[in-house]
């Protein structure tokens, strides 16, 4: 699979039986020994769907959180209320483990309208915990910032983040960039002939 530049070959998906949603983790072959990922999680978040992945290095553990609500409807039944209800949980989840942990995904409020009572709201959650929301560029194609990346700042991780066109979607991709060490890929050797060297008169 390529994606831009980039060649991964693992993924990990959990998609929905309904249409829309599903979440999925692709990355590299040189991470994958690092990696590992769970959504059975000690806290309820039916409101939004949930996938724990952890990178573990030599001299730090990062926790990504890749997180994505759908938009609350008489179908599914969700509401605005019960997301305030159960997402402190997982901030609550985030600072009991050692390590750096970071939020991304599509949360589905608008952060470039700070006076909305709901994006006003999850922003003051935030900051209860010490994190913050590093998306400044619309991520959607009418024009608002739904895809979120919370981090903590004090931890210095994060060095800045990037909004992309590059993949045909009515949502943008958050590209961030991260001040941590990644394992690189073990050499590959081939064993190969110079034909422009090979005896054409002996060659049978």
């Amino acid at each position: 699979m390529q994606i831009g530049h980039l060649r991964v070959s693992q993924t990990k998906s959990f998609p929905r039986s309904s249409r829309g949603g599903g979440l999925a983790i692709v990355l590299k072959d040189s991470l994958l020994p690092h990696f590992s990922w769970t959504t059975s999680l000690p806290f309820c978040h039916t409101s939004f769907e949930l996938i724990h992945a952890t990178l573990t290095l030599t001299q730090k553990t990062l926790h990504f959180y890749t997180l994505y609500r759908p938009p609350p409807n008489r179908k599914n039944k969700l509401t605005d209320s019960l997301f305030f209800e159960q997402f402190p949980d997982l901030l609550e989840h985030c600072n009991s483990l050692a390590g750096n942990s970071f939020i991304l995904g599509d949360f589905n409020f608008h952060y470039d309208c700070p006076l909305n009572p709901y994006t006003s709201r999850l922003n003051d959650l935030l900051s209860m915990f010490d994190l913050q929301q590093s998306v400044n560029s619309p991520t959607h194609k009418r024009g608002h910032i739904l895809d979120w990346f919370v981090h903590r700042p004090a931890d210095g991780l994060l060095l800045s983040t990037e909004v992309s066109q590059a993949i045909s979607s009515d949502h943008f991709c958050v590209l961030a960039y991260l001040d941590v060490t990644i394992p690189q890929s073990p050499p590959t050797f081939v064993e190969a002939r110079n034909i422009r060297a090979v005896h054409r008169p002996t060659l049978k």
